[in-house]
Formats: structure tokens, C-alpha cells, sequence
């Protein structure tokens, strides 16, 4: 059986992203990455971060660092990459990390159930300019998202 190495993971980013290009000219992108997971304790949830860096090339490289900015919510497709390499002391450091074919941004949406309904307006912090906005809120009625005007 063929080996599969397939990435999937969704996160935010944890700087700007970095753009650079090979001695041959080829442009690449380079950015962190922080995925969530929870865990319940006796305390209640714990949030455990996941920091992983991901590499893209040429276009989708370019795209990445006009676009994306930290903070922003993003799902990314790729490959797990392993590269050996010398660093500025002359030491052998090894490094992982993802190489995206695909990223796709994640609009926030807020949505609040039914039973849940507030009256005030919702905030969203736009985190791709810092500012916090009024935004719709969302209800759920029967699992079907429901829009509603503010």
C-alpha cells in the first residue's frame, strides 16, 4: 500500500506572513500557524494551542502575503515536509512543517441559538484591520441558520 500524507488544519495565523525567494528567483511564503483543541477538565474547557509553520510557493505564495494578515482564520490543505538544513552557526537543525496546495480564508459568522437570543447588537472584531464592527446576528431555529437585520 501506497503511503498517504494528507494535512488538513485550520487555525490562525500568528504574524504576518513573510515572503522570500529562492537564489533561482522562486517566490514562497512562509507563516505560523495556531490551532486550538479543548479538553475538559474538572475546571471546565482548557484550550491547548498547536503552533505549526506553513511554506506555500509561487502563486498561491504571492496570494498568501497580499491577503493574509495575523490573526486571520484560515483552513489549510497540504503536506507534512521535512527539511534538514545548516543554520547561521553551522549547526544541522531540522524542521517541520506544511506545505499548503490550498487556503482558504474562514469568515467569522457569530450565531447564537434560539433559546439563546440576544437583543443587543453583536460585535465582531474584524481582525484583519483591528476595528470591531456591528455585524448580523445568526439564529439556529430547527437546523436551519436563520439571518436576522440589525
Amino acid at each position: 500500500m501506497k503511503d498517504l500524507n494528507i494535512t488538513v488544519i485550520s487555525g490562525r495565523l500568528t504574524a504576518d506572513p513573510l515572503f522570500k525567494e529562492t537564489k533561482n528567483g522562486k517566490g514562497y511564503c512562509l507563516f505560523g500557524l495556531a490551532s486550538n483543541s479543548f479538553i475538559k477538565n474538572p475546571d471546565g474547557w482548557q484550550k491547548i494551542p498547536t503552533f505549526v509553520l506553513v511554506k506555500c510557493w509561487d502563486k498561491l505564495a504571492a496570494t498568501s502575503f497580499e491577503t493574509l494578515k495575523k490573526g486571520t482564520q484560515v483552513i489549510i490543505y497540504g503536506t507534512l515536509k521535512y527539511s534538514v538544513y545548516n543554520s547561521a552557526d553551522s549547526t544541522r537543525k531540522s524542521l517541520n512543517y506544511i506545505q499548503a496546495h490550498k487556503i482558504e480564508r474562514v469568515s467569522f459568522q457569530p450565531f447564537v441559538r434560539k433559546e439563546d437570543k440576544v437583543s443587543e447588537d453583536v460585535i465582531q472584531e474584524d481582525f484583519h484591520n483591528g476595528k470591531k464592527k456591528k455585524v448580523k446576528q445568526i439564529f439556529v431555529e430547527e437546523d436551519n441558520l436563520v439571518s436576522v437585520e440589525n
